[in-house]
């Protein structure tokens, strides 16, 4: 049997939907201060998919270039916190957990930039954790 992943979700208002048929390459969660101002949350959790296995079935994110080394994309309808693309991989999509329909069918991996995580944040989830990037990552260290 030969059955494919597939991924689809969407902002609040449904203007801007889209589909992954591939399983992430990461999930992570991210303490850093732009992803908490990027998101309105205290730690965003992303999944990292390839844009060759990645569609926008509806509307199109736009984009804010947040830093040079990233452009973080939402909905102009509804606000909502889509995705993130570093211009130093762009072969991958940074989606935000949250928007996917079934958010439940993804699992972090570990825990990024807690050298940022706000004292009161308490996790206890057992996942590894790294001050900035996770070992392989560190080409985007940079510009947060």
């Amino acid at each position: 049997m030969n059955t494919k992943l597939i991924y689809e979700g969407g902002c609040l208002c449904g203007s801007v939907r889209y589909k992954a048929t591939s399983a992430p390459s990461w999930v992570t969660h991210c303490h850093c201060q732009m992803c908490r101002r990027h998101t309105g949350a205290v730690f965003a959790t992303d999944a990292g998919f390839s844009v060759d296995e990645f569609t926008w079935l509806k509307g199109d994110p736009t984009y804010y270039r947040s830093t040079e080394a990233c452009e973080r994309g939402f909905c102009s309808r509804c606000g909502s916190t889509l995705c993130a693309r570093y211009l130093e991989d762009m072969e991958t999509i940074v989606v935000a957990v949250g928007t996917l329909d079934d958010a439940g069918g993804v699992q972090p991996e570990h825990h990024i930039m807690t050298e940022s995580q706000l004292p009161w944040l308490k996790i206890d989830d057992g996942l590894p954790r790294y001050s900035r990037f996770d070992p392989g990552n560190e080409q985007f260290d940079q510009g947060l």
